[in-house]
């Protein structure tokens, strides 16, 4: 187990978030079976790999942003030249005169630069993230601890909570947070649906972890 989590710990610095998302999650397993109190502090590890993971993604999706904007720009001056060269040509043919050639210009200037401010006030928003995915959902949250969950389970009462501080709210007091009845490890069952909203939550919304 712990060589798993040292090497994920090792590879996260190095941006093999996947990797060390990957190897993190064998030791969190590892610790489970085990029983092994590590399981706590490897879930919070996992945490901020999913972070790491989220942050590698945006880092790419805004450079892939502003490199269209680019082309984009770069193709409407080129459309630009085109248009203004085609005004030059009926100017030397004397099809208009010095007016009708200044005012052409003038508007297809002016016209540029009004597709020009569109396209880049499209891409601006495009770059911010979503503010209302900034309120992270009362059923991701860990009713003990009051933090993001990622390994749920449920108990008798139908109640979920974040397995590593249920596992020690039992240890500590042995009964249901909430009801106060009895309860031990084997009556908690995995929340898989939980689980996956969570991690689908967390894919896209890395900010999450710091809530």
């Amino acid at each position: 187990m712990k060589s798993h989590y040292y090497l994920a710990q090792a590879l996260l610095p190095q941006r093999h978030v996947g990797e060390a998302l990957a190897e993190a999650k064998h030791a969190y397993t590892t610790c489970l079976e085990t029983k092994d109190s590590s399981a706590e502090l490897i879930g919070q590890f996992i945490l901020k790999a999913k972070q790491a993971q989220w942050q590698a993604r945006e880092t790419a999706r805004l450079r892939e942003l502003n490199s269209t904007l680019a082309l984009v720009e770069d193709m409407l001056n080129q459309q630009l030249d085109r248009d203004k060269q085609d005004v030059e040509e009926r100017f030397t043919k004397q099809e208009i005169g010095e007016t009708g050639r200044q005012e052409e210009i003038d508007e297809l200037e002016k016209e540029a630069e009004s597709r020009r401010e569109n396209i880049r006030k499209a891409f601006e928003n495009s770059a911010v993230p979503d503010t209302v995915e900034r309120i992270v959902p009362d059923w991701m949250i860990d009713p003990i601890t009051f933090e993001v969950m990622h390994d749920p389970v449920v108990t008798p009462t139908g109640v979920s909570y974040e397995r590593t501080s249920l596992h020690r709210h039992i240890k500590a007091h042995g009964c249901d947070p909430l009801t106060r009845q009895p309860l031990k490890y084997d009556m908690l069952i995995p929340n898989v649906a939980l689980k996956n909203a969570c991690s689908d939550f967390l894919d896209k919304n890395g900010w999450a972890v710091d809530w």
